[in-house]
């Protein structure tokens, strides 16, 4: 057995590394906590424009998107119109099977003050998060925004 080791035949090095991390991580962690600092929140903005909106298919597999509070349409997509749109709606609509809520609920598609876009299931607190997917699926959900007249002219 060589001086590296120990008796049970493993290299003292990588556990005396391991050791190492573990007591800095610990050191770390209690500085945290003694220093009486809150860990950072993020900041969630507030809600620029929202939107309740329903979903309804129609035949020939074409959806329609429709203003929950005024039951006037917002958009027709035809069959391989509103890809993203459709795909966004079928996850949130398995979610809501699978908490056995009506899909017929409203969503809330909310545009914050910094810029990002949201798709919300209020039923089941679900929330896309569709600035993630990159500008043109963003845009997608933003046309179903209203407009807002102030920002006009």
């Amino acid at each position: 057995m060589s001086t590296d080791e120990t008796p049970n035949g493993l290299h003292a090095a990588p556990l005396y590394g391991a050791l190492g991390v573990v007591v800095i991580a610990l050191i770390l962690v209690t500085g945290t906590v003694l220093s009486g600092k809150k860990p950072a929140q993020s900041s969630a903005a507030e809600p620029a424009i929202e939107r309740s909106i329903r979903f309804e298919a129609e035949a020939g597999g074409s959806f329609r998107a429709i203003d929950a509070d005024t039951q006037v349409a917002i958009r027709s997509y035809g069959l391989g119109e509103g890809t993203f749109i459709r795909t966004s709606i079928r996850s949130m609509t398995r979610n809501r099977m699978s908490h056995r809520v009506a899909g017929h609920l409203p969503y809330r598609l909310v545009a914050t003050e910094d810029g990002k876009l949201s798709l919300i299931d209020p039923e089941t607190g679900m929330v896309i998060g569709l600035s993630a997917f990159g500008q043109v699926a963003s845009n997608s959900f933003a046309a179903l925004l209203p407009v807002d007249e102030t920002q006009e002219g």
